[in-house]
């Protein structure tokens, strides 16, 4: 059921893409001086369906451009950007030729979304081809334009090799690393002592933050090493520096490696650890213990206990005010997998009891015949 959903995302993201081809391509916004008016500020944080976002912004400037109203260069990059926010990266370069063939003079904020995109597809070739341009024209590059592109890569398919070279290049250029730079480079990083490596030179430059260590985390987890991410940790819980304590993202990553690794019993571990130093969970910690959860319960024949700690504390996380659709989702689809119908009424009963909203999607983990999985809440 999945799968299909996402060969009909990319079925609709095609089909949005070819309405972008010719002189009726679906520009982006009115050429106003907020961006912020339309809500495109926004659009990555509040979109709930970013293909239906990001056509909706195209159809605003579709419609704009009809009734003659002028579209200017700032206006087009602008949705350029909520194409590469939104999961439309191929309809970047498209905007882009529009924009050159109606006469406008592309700036350092296009050039960047546009180098950003290419990385974004592992088209590497033209990604560099657009860089070299910027130093020819001194237009650029910037900070930003390595930030955009090391960020599109390890997104996508993380290459470690495109991306210590894009960092290498930028202090070639002479343009100075800022502390995202080094947190993108970082969580690129193949192995741990790679990443390691990152945060020693980084210290030369600046102090590292909680971000930078729960990006060396990210690795470890990537890497399984569970060691090296427990001896960071202590590192941030010891350090005299509040901006490197742990926070929630800190002990999620732990909770994601143990479960992992298939240590259920680490897991809670971590989270009791989180309790007791008052750290929030967020949607993010419960998802991941809700999975070591299904994980356990799906190994063991008398799995009851697993199941009850997962209603345990997704009630919990309820109480505390955490009520996002995918935790729902997540319940549901558990519950679901290990044929415990009168859980899932319980959990629908326990949802409006506390005046949340359940999901339409929740109906299909209850087995209701006409309901389908979607990604709307």
């Amino acid at each position: 059921m999945i799968n299909r959903l996402r060969k009909e995302q990319r079925k609709e993201s095609v089909q949005w893409e070819e309405r972008m081809t010719d002189a009726k391509v679906s520009i982006a916004i009115r050429d106003l001086n907020s961006e912020a008016s339309l809500g495109l500020s926004d659009t990555k944080s509040k979109a709930k369906n970013g293909y239906r976002t990001t056509y909706n912004v195209l159809k605003l400037l579709q419609d704009n451009k009809d009734k003659g109203v002028h579209i200017g260069e700032r206006s087009i990059g602008s949705a350029m950007l909520a194409c590469l926010q939104n999961g439309l990266p191929r309809a970047v370069p498209r905007l882009f030729d529009y924009m050159v063939r109606t006469g406008k003079k592309p700036s350092l904020f296009t050039l960047n979304i546009l180098a950003a995109s290419y990385a974004n597809q592992r088209n590497y070739s033209r990604m560099w081809e657009i860089i070299e341009k910027m130093k020819s024209d001194k237009i650029g590059p910037n900070t930003l334009t390595y930030n955009g592109c090391i960020g599109q890569i390890y997104r996508t398919n993380p290459d470690t090799k495109i991306c210590f070279a894009l960092f290498k290049d930028m202090a070639d250029s002479n343009i100075q690393p800022d502390a995202k730079s080094w947190s993108r480079l970082i969580t690129s990083s193949s192995t741990v002592s790679q990443a390691q490596g990152c945060l020693d030179a980084m210290r030369r430059q600046m102090p590292p933050s909680y971000v930078h260590f729960n990006a060396v985390l990210s690795v470890c987890t990537r890497n399984k090493d569970a060691l090296s991410a427990e001896q960071f940790y202590m590192a941030m819980l010891h350090s005299n520096s509040k901006d490197t304590q742990p926070n929630t993202t800190t002990y999620t990553s732990l909770m994601s490696l143990y479960k992992r690794k298939g240590d259920f019993e680490q897991v809670v571990n971590v989270y009791n650890r989180m309790k007791k130093n008052a750290v929030t969970p967020n949607t993010a910690t419960y998802i991941v213990f809700l999975s070591s959860c299904d994980m356990m319960a799906t190994r063991v024949t008398d799995n009851q206990r697993y199941i009850d700690v997962a209603v345990i504390s997704f009630k919990q996380a309820i109480t505390e005010g955490i009520d996002d659709p995918p935790l729902i989702l997540t319940i549901g689809r558990f519950l679901r997998n290990h044929k415990r119908p009168h859980l899932l009424s319980d959990i629908r009963a326990f949802l409006e009891e506390h005046d949340i909203d359940v999901p339409r999607s929740f109906a299909y983990y209850e087995g209701a015949p006409e309901a389908t999985l979607n990604t709307d809440p």
